[in-house]
């Protein structure tokens, strides 16, 4: 796990799908790190975007899916 101090700039959600566990949305957190960070879990994409602006740490771990 990794953390990194920075302030959130926008959080999206516009990428939605079904799989096979059911309904899923994708929330995309842009850092003033330069880096946009993503997550299924809307709980944390609502904190996210209550920050207003005001310092958060983030606390990630890097997954690689797939061949890339």
């Amino acid at each position: 796990m990794q953390s990194q101090p920075v302030t959130v700039l926008e959080v999206d959600s516009s990428k939605t799908g079904t799989g096979k566990r059911g309904p899923w949305t994708l929330h995309k957190v842009k850092a003033s790190d330069g880096n946009t960070y993503d997550t299924f879990e809307h709980s944390l994409a609502q904190q996210a975007a209550a920050s207003n602006g005001a310092p958060v740490v983030l606390t990630f771990e890097t997954r690689q899916n797939g061949d890339w």
